[in-house]
This record gives C-alpha cells, structure tokens and sequence, in this order.
C-alpha cells in the first residue's frame, strides 16, 4: 500500500502519519506545557512604559499567529516531505510550539545582556520594528524547528528536511508579515509605541512640579503663573512643544508629535491636590487626548 508515494508496508512512519490525530493527541499535555510557558513571557503590563527588549518584541506576535502559522506550514511540509497532510500538521504543531516557547527564551537570554549593556529598554513596541526584528528570529525558529523534525523523520535525508522547513518557514513568515502590515490585528504595537513616548512626557512634568511644592510650601498658596516659580517656558523637545503654569497650580503640558494629528497639539494637565499645609500629590488628566493614547495615570475613570 503507497500513501503520497510512501510504501507504508515498508515505512513505519509513514503508518504513523495515518494515525497522525493520535501522534497529535499524544504530546497535548506537553504542548500546552509550553504555550503556558510562552503566555508567561508574554510581557504585555511591561509594556506601559518602557520598550520590551531587541528579540523579546516579536514573541506576542509570534503568540498571537501560532495556530495560523501551524496550518499555513502544514501542508507545505506535508508536499516536500512526502507525508500526508495530517502527518504533516502534526509535525508543523509540535516543531512551531517548540519554536515558540524556545524561541523566547532565545530571545530573552539575547536581550538580557543587550540591555544591560546598552542601557536601555530595548526597541519600542511599534509595527515597523516588529517586521525588522522578524529577521534574526526567523534563523532562530528555522534552526529550532528543522532539529524538531529531522528528530521526528531520521528516514529522510537531512538536506530535504532542511529544504523543506526553510520553505515552510519563509511561507509562514511572509504571511506573518503581511498581516502586520495590512491588518489592523497588530495595532496595538503602534499604541503601545504612542504611550511607550508619553509616559517619558510626564516625567517632563516632574521638575515643574516640583517648583510648585516648592513656591507652595514657602508662599502658602499656590503659583498663579509660570514666572512665580521662576521660569517661562521650556525649550521644545521631541514630545513637548510647550509647558506652563496656570492658575491654581496647574501645570498643562502641550504635546508635539508632528505628522500625527490624534496627539500632536493636545494637552496632559496636571492638577497639585493639596492636604493642609502640603501638596500630597498630583493628578494627570488628558482631556483631548485619544483614551487608546493616554497612560494608566492620565486616565479618567470610565
């Protein structure tokens, strides 16, 4: 008997990609032991105000596209490794859930020196640093997920697994790319990249703030303006056109990001809450602000 050009008779593991169902079934426990794993190095509440690493970037998305990444690369390997196609799903499951958790760990013994080294947070979580940082992780799940199933087929000769896997791969990662780019799935990338910036614009507002405590705690009343507290304006940077003091204490910030007209020109507000004699703290507000934009502490309650 020959299925898809295997003599089954004389290759038993062509007789198992029959049964492929229960060669699926058999590693469930496993599998969902390393999608567990992945979810753990999700990172997704560091996201809120700092970058997530240089690889560590690119593990949502590889996440979030892992069962349609399984089915597009099924029937690939399937058709050049001679198997049938649910042999071949359920050699392009095991080898992408193995890819995915090792693969973060991968990524994340990279980032860990990379960071510390560099002294910062790694790439801001956005849509154009994404597809550039699929590039290195493509090797990375390449290597991994061909030693996965030349494990899986030793019959086959190594230069047709690797044949096989490397066009797979670049399938799936062609497809991975173009839903980043064309669909709105990915959209949270550049959100986060927006509220990754404009929480490094609060923290503009610290030494301002800190004028105000000051002038309150001298004068007992709060600054009407910003000469009050011995300053003007600021020169613009890259995420504030303009500050200044208003009546009551408050200190408004304007935004610049040009070319976006969602951010640029609106306003965080930070109100002084007074206890006694003292400012016990602030409260941000960003009253024109897009909500998808504005960071945890801006946030108004809905």
């Amino acid at each position: 008997m020959k299925v898809s050009g295997l003599n089954v008779a004389a290759n038993p593991d062509a007789q198992r990609g029959i049964s492929g169902t229960e060669d699926f079934g058999a590693g469930l426990k496993a599998r969902q032991f390393h999608v567990a794993l992945a979810l753990a190095l999700f990172p997704v509440p560091a996201w809120a105000n700092s970058g997530i690493g240089f690889l560590m970037v690119t593990v949502p998305a590889v996440i979030i596209s892992l069962l349609p990444v399984i089915f597009i690369e099924a029937p690939v390997l399937a058709r050049m490794l001679g198997v049938p196609l649910r042999r071949g799903l359920a050699l392009s499951a095991g080898a992408n859930f193995h890819s995915t958790w090792l693969g973060a760990l991968i990524a994340l013994g990279v980032d860990i020196p990379l960071v510390g080294l560099g002294g910062g947070s790694g790439f801001p979580p956005n849509r154009a640093v994404l597809v550039f940082t699929l590039l290195p992780m493509f090797f990375i799940t390449w290597w991994i997920e061909l030693r996965a199933i030349a494990g899986k087929l030793p019959e086959v000769p190594r230069p047709r697994v690797r044949r096989a896997v490397l066009v797979a791969n670049l399938v799936s990662y062609a497809a991975l790319v173009a839903m980043i780019v064309l669909t709105p799935l990915f959209i949270f990338y550049d959100q986060m990249s927006y509220r990754d910036r404009l929480y490094s614009t609060v923290y503009s507002a610290l030494p301002w703030q800190r004028k105000v405590e000051e002038y309150f705690t001298k004068h007992k009343r709060l600054p009407e303006r910003s000469a009050d507290i011995g300053v003007d304006s600021i020169e613009p940077r890259r995420e504030v056109r303009a500050m200044s003091v208003q009546a009551g204490g408050v200190i408004v910030l304007e935004l610049r990001f040009p070319g976006d007209d969602s951010i640029d020109g609106k306003r965080l507000v930070f109100t002084p809450v007074v206890s006694g004699e003292a400012i016990s703290g602030w409260r941000c507000r960003a009253p024109d602000l897009p909500r998808n934009y504005t960071p945890g502490t801006c946030r108004d309650p809905q």
